[in-house]
């Protein structure tokens, strides 16, 4: 399993995120942890609230609300999320920040107006390993202190992907 990560400066100071890595599991494995967010409610203990507020012309738009260290207010997003299927069974998701009337800013949590991510899931040869290329930005909001953003590329990145491993091996468990 490898996971390889890089972060660079983007606009307006904000970091933009790239991992690419590897892990041993079928592409259609990834992409239902990716896609169901009940599923999700199972094994991701970073959100406070998550919830598919409506779905629409093949998008979902979702509200998030993630939980922040304790000196931190939480963060909530309001995202739409598409995906397809390429022709040569790789998936293809994409994620942006959108505006919702009927989901105004909540005192106490800072919304994240500006995010994008996207995610490509490819099988190898073998059926069993999935190569994926996950790159996001988005702005907090804040000043987030350097040794805090050093920490995440270090430490919250790789733990999330050995997480999402985790879900992985939980949903060939179940038997889904």
């Amino acid at each position: 399993d490898a996971l390889r990560i890089w972060k660079k400066r983007g606009k307006g100071g904000v970091y933009e995120y790239l991992i690419l890595g590897s892990a041993p599991y079928g592409v259609e494995t990834f992409v239902r942890v990716l896609q169901d967010i009940d599923f999700r409610k199972k094994w991701d203990k970073q959100y406070e609230k998550l919830e598919v507020i409506r779905s629409e012309g093949g998008t979902d738009y979702i509200y998030w609300d993630v939980k922040y260290p304790l000196w931190f207010s939480n963060r909530d997003y309001v995202y739409a999320r598409r995906h397809r299927k390429e022709v040569d069974g790789s998936y293809v998701f994409v994620s942006r920040a959108t505006a919702n009337e009927k989901l105004p800013e909540v005192k106490k949590k800072v919304r994240v107006l500006d995010y994008f991510g996207s995610v490509v899931l490819r099988p190898r040869e073998s059926a069993d390993v999935t190569e994926y290329v996950y790159s996001f930005f988005d702005d907090p909001r804040g000043t987030i202190p350097k040794s805090i953003i050093n920490w995440a590329v270090s430490t919250a990145i790789p733990g999330f992907m050995k997480t999402l491993y985790g879900a992985c091996d939980l949903l060939m468990k179940e038997g889904a």
